[in-house]
């Protein structure tokens, strides 16, 4: 009886080693599986302009950076004065990029050709008003710093 008891706890002691049996992964694997997770469509902090502060949650670092876009071609364009023979209301869409130095670049300037024809200069207004702001720190990306590229809706309207 003792020989088959201790039989049977050396069949059952070699049956739980395959417990302890671990399966090797490759770090090629998990790489793989790393890269399929991320988001690629999203940033974990939006570039920031000085004004903006870097303390605040991603949501309002959003709306700091596009706020200070807007008020930036909102106080360019506001200087000028343009006129037209005819009411508009159009979106113009700017297509930039912020390089992972945190250098901004425009892209595109997609324009109707309409408003192209009725203010001639307001591709280069545009333009120079992106051109002379500074980005303080670019977007990361799991804490490194990344290229990231925006489109920027503009309403067009004259007054009445």
């Amino acid at each position: 009886m003792i020989r088959f008891i201790t039989l049977f706890l050396i069949c059952l002691s070699l049956q739980a080693c395959q417990f302890f049996q671990v399966e090797k992964v490759s770090s090629e694997t998990l790489f793989e599986e790393e890269i399929q997770t991320i988001n690629w469509k999203d940033v974990d902090a939006y570039p920031l302009f000085s004004s903006c502060e870097e303390s605040l949650d991603k949501e309002r670092q959003k709306e700091c950076f596009i706020n200070t876009l807007n008020a930036a071609i909102y106080q360019k364009i506001s200087n000028e004065r343009f006129t037209t023979s005819q009411q508009l209301f159009d979106t113009v869409y700017i297509n930039f990029k912020i390089d992972n130095i945190g250098k901004l670049s425009v892209l595109q300037i997609q324009i109707d050709s309409l408003v192209s024809r009725e203010f001639p200069d307001f591709e280069t207004r545009i333009t120079e008003a992106l051109n002379v702001l500074e980005i303080s720190t670019p977007a990361y990306k799991r804490g490194i710093p990344v290229t990231t590229q925006f489109t920027l809706p503009i309403i067009v309207r004259t007054n009445d």
